[in-house]
């Protein structure tokens, strides 16, 4: 499994935030002040309303896919997300 990177930028979220992710949208300046802070800090949360955020940052090599592996508890619930940005593709201990 893999998630798409379109624009040098990823987010974690959880799917209960999108319509408040998409009303964001639809305010620009809001859009690239959240973006301004992304690109400077190489990652920001981003409070989209009560007990609703995400939180956005640079994808390791910009554009295209990175692996992600799901952990899911015996009940069927997440207990673990790990998305890889190929930052250590290579890298030795």
């Amino acid at each position: 499994m893999s998630f798409g990177v379109d624009t040098g930028m990823g987010c974690l979220r959880d799917a209960s935030v999108i319509p408040a992710l998409a009303a964001l949208g639809d305010d620009y300046d809001e859009c690239e002040r959240t973006f301004d802070v992304v690109y400077e800090h190489e990652c920001a949360a981003i409070d989209v309303g009560p007990e609703a955020n995400c939180v956005a940052f640079l994808s390791g090599w910009g554009d295209g896919a990175y692996p992600v592996w799901v952990v899911p508890h015996a009940d069927g619930d997440v207990v673990c997300f790990v998305a890889d940005m190929l930052i250590l593709d290579g890298v030795t201990a």
